[in-house]
């Protein structure tokens, strides 16, 4: 009984040790591998984009949007639903990359899945949420953009392609990181 544990956390520690943070550029997060001339390579390098699946449907405040609209801006796609508690603590980053970024042409737009009506209603509601959501009641397409929980948000270039994937509740930090350089690149 003993060794089976050992060994589970020999691999774990093995593991842990081969994935290198952003901040080390470590090939297991997508950088390169060590530093110098491999670093001054990845940079200089095209980056890679996935063209951003279609994204269109009524907004839960009524009208209709759609992500093709919105080409030329840089655009954040933020999956949330009213049930779940990292949606809401999200919403003030969300608020505020809008309200900072939205004059250099970043927009947000939400992609409410899985939800109901009047939950989402009100949830936009006590929270202040001022940029638009599409409704996706069935999750159809949260599915076709790949979304395996919640909230998860995509960055799209002002081609219209994402350039990054967000799980969890986003933070300062990402829009600092991510975001603020994509709008002003």
């Amino acid at each position: 009984m003993r060794r089976p544990a050992v060994l589970l956390l020999l691999t774990l520690a093995l593991l842990g040790g081969c994935a290198g943070g952003p901040a080390n550029g470590g090939a297991a997060n997508g950088g390169p591998a060590g530093g110098g001339a491999a670093a001054a390579e990845e940079a200089s390098s095209p980056r890679e984009t996935t063209p951003a699946p279609e994204l269109a449907g009524p907004g839960l405040a009524g009208g209709r949007h759609d992500l093709a609209d919105l080409r030329g801006s840089v655009v954040i796609v933020n999956v949330w639903a009213s049930w779940c508690a990292p949606c809401r603590k999200e919403v003030p980053v969300l608020e505020r990359a809008s309200e900072e970024l939205g004059p250099e042409g970043l927009e947000v737009l939400g992609l409410n899945a899985r939800d109901l009506p009047d939950a989402a209603s009100t949830f936009v509601e006590d929270l202040g949420v001022s940029y638009p959501s599409i409704v996706d009641p069935e999750g159809t397409k949260a599915v076709e953009w790949g979304v395996v929980g919640m909230p998860e948000t995509f960055l799209v270039d002002r081609e219209g392609n994402i350039v990054d994937r967000h799980f969890g509740e986003v933070t300062q930090e990402w829009v600092q990181e991510v975001v603020v350089p994509e709008v002003r690149r």
